[in-house]
């Protein structure tokens, strides 16, 4: 079921008539997001009073003086003047980071009506807004469009509602021509998926981590993190599903495996060289070897963002950028 495209004027017009701004309208593409602070623009239409434009100029120059931005990169940026008069921005990853900095502040400080932005500024930045439009159900991925997921429908119109300003939020559905409305109503009606940890301790995350944390901090940081968090309780479960095979051991094959979970403790692949009794059955052997190996597989996923960690900080180390906890 697909849809009349609406431009990011009749949007924006609509939207201010029945007081649902300021908005987020979500596009499949970067380039869409640029088009639409363009076109909005050169629309007369829609410029701000003049009295509201210096206002913006200002709260502009005053964001830059804080964060000490480069004042020229902000002026001299293609979308500066539409800003103005328009208080429309284009917020995507192909953006400056300054640019897209100082579009998130106007956001939080009310300043700006509509924000056009691609969905990844749904999970990135923390700023909501008293409307949402969502325009697609799909964005592009590695290998072309795919379609989002329910997660990522419920971080775009999560974003609907601002604590403390709004009663109530607005998520409306303006699907495109090629937008199919049906997934839409379909992912609105789901839940989340599991989160799923992306992080993963490389030389060159861990360079840009201990910019702002020393090893004992990123050491801190790790143990605590989501990849961590996942980790051990899948070794809990490891260790959960053991202890449910060894209860159908002989008291003999449970000794063995209460032997196991000592050695599980004394680290240095103590677990590995535990030996089971030469006496017992054969599918007893074969049990306490599968038990063994599930012991071990949880005993290194316990630790393995710490020894990962300690991988990449060692390798680090080697090539001199590190100087005990800090950076050289």
């Amino acid at each position: 079921m697909s849809g009349i495209f609406i431009s990011v004027t009749t949007i924006l017009t609509e939207l201010e008539r029945d007081n649902l701004l300021p908005a987020i309208v979500f596009r499949s593409s970067r380039n869409q997001c640029d088009i639409d602070a363009e076109k909005a623009s050169r629309t007369e239409r829609l410029h701000l009073p003049a009295l509201r434009q210096r206002e913006m100029k200002e709260l502009v120059y005053s964001i830059i003086a804080r964060y000490d931005m480069d004042k020229e990169l902000i002026l001299s940026h293609p979308q500066y003047s539409g800003l103005l008069t328009t208080g429309v921005g284009a917020h995507h990853a192909g953006q400056l980071l300054v640019w897209r900095l100082l579009l998130e502040e106007l956001m939080a400080a009310g300043a700006l009506r509509l924000l056009v932005a691609t969905g990844t500024v749904a999970a990135g930045v923390d700023f909501p807004a008293r409307s949402v439009v969502i325009t697609a159900h799909s964005r592009r991925g590695a290998e072309g469009f795919v379609n989002i997921t329910s997660s990522e429908f419920q971080q775009m119109s999560g974003r609907a509602g601002r604590r403390g300003k709004d009663t109530v939020g607005f998520c409306i559905l303006a699907p495109s021509p090629f937008c199919d409305a049906r997934v839409l109503q379909q992912l609105s009606k789901k839940p989340a998926e599991p989160l799923v940890s992306s992080y993963f301790p490389g030389p060159s995350t861990v360079l840009n981590l201990l910019r702002y944390r020393t090893v004992d901090g990123l050491h801190y940081t790790v143990e605590r993190s989501l990849a961590s968090f996942v980790d051990k309780k899948k070794a809990r479960e490891a260790h959960a599903e053991c202890e449910s095979l060894a209860a159908t051991l002989s008291d003999e094959g449970k000794q063995t495996f209460a032997m196991f979970q000592t050695r599980l403790g004394e680290g240095g692949g103590a677990l590995a060289e535990a030996e089971i009794p030469v006496e017992l059955s054969k599918d007893e052997k074969k049990l306490l070897k599968r038990i063994r190996r599930i012991l071990r597989q949880s005993e290194q996923l316990g630790g393995q963002q710490t020894a990962l960690l300690a991988r990449s900080l060692g390798g680090l180390e080697t090539l001199g950028y590190l100087e005990g906890e800090n950076l050289s």
